[in-house]
């Protein structure tokens, strides 16, 4: 099953040591404290439109009319969705969002 590290950590897998950064997808055989279930059967996972990196947008399964509350609600910006959007086009549209509001601040901080 695919899970996305929650705590940067290490973990062997196929007699491998891997260096695992927060916010990435792995497959795993078992269940790990450290890693949490992203495919369907997981229900309880919930993504954070506002911190996910690239990785776990794409493998995440999520609606758009989720991502497009989040993006307006904490960046006033709507997402644009038109017949044959891809996904790969919405998460663009997501993390441009989020670098434009992030590079904004700092420019304001700045000056």
């Amino acid at each position: 099953m695919k899970y996305v590290c929650i705590k940067t950590c290490q973990i062997r897998v196929d007699g491998r040591i891997n260096f695992c950064s927060k916010g990435e997808i792995y497959e795993l055989p078992k269940a790990d404290p450290r890693f949490q279930c992203i495919e369907e059967t997981a229900k309880e996972y919930k993504i954070d439109f506002t911190k996910a990196t690239e990785a776990e947008l794409k493998a995440a399964n999520w609606k758009f009319k989720e991502a497009a509350t989040v993006m307006l609600e904490h960046y006033g910006k709507e997402l644009e969705k038109e017949e044959g959007t891809k996904k790969s086009d919405v998460i663009r549209q997501i993390l441009d969002i989020r670098y434009r509001a992030v590079n904004s601040l700092s420019e304001a901080s700045v000056s």
